[in-house]
């Protein structure tokens, strides 16, 4: 897969889904940013992406060389079928799109919202997907200002 450049255009919704599972385009498109040629930006793997690719069981140094040596998200989809355990993806599905400030410990909501953008991390929004996607937009309008 080609790097991307987080700077200029924004990782994919958390909200799309790869073999039926959410954040998996988004974990790959932060994944294609640490490729030569890349750019992270504020962007990192660690968080929501490295914990869901525990959830299903994928080493997250070989799901980078898989991403890495992929012509498109069709082989990455072709090998995560082969290779991870997608059994619990409805469970995965409905945690991360409904989870929220509600439901977060005092210190981990402190560490999402140091990695948001100041005027989404002082908004309120109902879910974490909800913040992430308002949050790229804003990146997005600052990185262009600089």
């Amino acid at each position: 897969m080609k790097p991307l450049d987080l700077t200029k255009t924004s990782p994919r919704s958390p909200r799309e889904q790869l073999v039926g599972v959410v954040f998996i385009p988004r974990t790959i498109d932060k994944i294609r940013a640490l490729l030569p040629g890349g750019n992270t930006g504020k962007y990192h793997v660690d968080g929501a992406s490295l914990a869901l690719l525990g959830q299903i069981g994928v080493d997250p140094a070989q799901f980078q060389e898989v991403v890495a040596s992929a012509a498109s998200d069709v082989d990455v989809a072709a090998w995560l079928q082969e290779h991870a355990d997608l059994s619990q993806f409805a469970g995965i599905n409905e945690r991360f799109m409904t989870i929220g400030p509600a439901e977060a410990s005092p210190e981990n909501l402190e560490k999402f919202r140091a990695d948001l953008e100041p005027e989404i991390a002082e908004s309120t929004y109902a879910t974490f997907s909800e913040a992430l996607d308002r949050d790229d937009v804003a990146y997005l309008k600052a990185c262009a200002t600089l």
